[in-house]
């Protein structure tokens, strides 16, 4: 089990998670750094909170090659409502339970006979086994997977949605008032993201050997981001030796990206860096890593991934 924040705004979502994995029912830590986060053509992030892998494959990865298949978000949605209803069919019911959240902007509406383009608009979407129709997570996993939509409630600013471990009461009661505070100010996106991983931060700080990691991937999705493009930015800025917590959420001053990622280690002096997962019509770049070579004093960051193109 993790826990996913996501907000949805006018102008940009963002999607907070932590990267722990633990066993069930002993809830033994498994491990720390466990990549949730996925890209999807530019225009979604989409996180997961459940079973950590489906059949010999991780969760994050079987998430990414399913909506790999997939040439628009409702194509998305659907390919992962079906094939997960498939897949986790015959898994016991209180260890199957499994939802995919994806926060991002949609360019299509249905009317009632066609998908029909439109302005982008914010959207949350969460497909799952084990959320009802009255928005409760059940203790077991029903039949079927589901997809369920949001669009932000009128005469407000944001959307804020937990996934996984909720916040505890004095903690979301907290984090909304900073929100508001936020948004009355116009604050950028790496404000909001710095909140969110606050937040789980002090989840895991109240819980250390719980559910909850104290590594945190926040992924940005602005509404002028390319569709289309997997490509993001994010992890190497400024990481300095002697990193603050706001030193992780500061964008380039000169033409900001549209989609970029925080990672935000348990410790400042953590000097590995990991990305979230990208794939758009075949395309995948899979376990981004960032490291430094060299002295403090000349240092520079290489990067690896693994890349694959499904389409060839």
């Amino acid at each position: 089990m993790t826990q996913i924040l996501s907000l949805i705004s006018p102008e940009f979502v963002v999607q907070a998670s932590d990267r722990r994995v633990t066993f069930v029912p002993t809830g033994r830590i498994g491990e720390d750094n466990h990549n949730k986060a996925v890209f999807f053509c530019g225009h979604t992030a989409w996180a997961f909170t459940g079973v950590a892998s489906v059949g010999a494959t991780k969760t994050a990865e079987w998430m990414a090659n399913t909506v790999a298949l997939a040439h628009s978000l409702q194509g998305a949605i659907e390919e992962l409502r079906a094939r997960a209803t498939r897949r986790l069919h015959n898994y016991p019911r209180d260890i199957r339970r499994l939802a995919f959240v994806g926060v991002g902007f949609a360019s299509q509406v249905f009317t009632g006979k066609s998908w029909v383009n439109v302005a982008p608009y914010p959207i949350l979407t969460v497909v799952s086994n084990f959320l009802d129709e009255h928005e409760h997570w059940r203790a077991e996993a029903l039949d079927d997977f589901s997809a369920r939509s949001w669009t932000i409630p009128e005469q407000r600013s944001f959307l804020l949605f937990e996934s996984g471990v909720p916040l505890r009461a004095g903690a979301r009661t907290q984090l909304v008032r900073d929100l508001n505070s936020a948004f009355i100010h116009r604050v950028r996106p790496p404000a909001v993201a710095r909140l969110l991983a606050r937040a789980i931060k002090s989840e895991h700080a109240s819980n250390p050997t719980g559910p909850v990691g104290n590594n945190v991937m926040c992924t940005v999705v602005t509404q002028d981001a390319p569709s289309g493009d997997p490509n993001y930015s994010g992890g190497l800025w400024p990481l300095a030796d002697d990193a603050q917590e706001a030193d992780y959420f500061r964008l380039p001053a000169v033409d900001p990206p549209s989609k970029y990622y925080f990672y935000v280690p348990a410790k400042p002096e953590s000097r590995i860096h990991f990305g979230p997962d990208s794939v758009c019509v075949g395309i995948q770049m899979r376990n981004v890593k960032m490291h430094p070579v060299g002295p403090p004093e000349n240092r520079e960051w290489t990067a690896t991934a693994k890349v694959r193109n499904r389409t060839s």
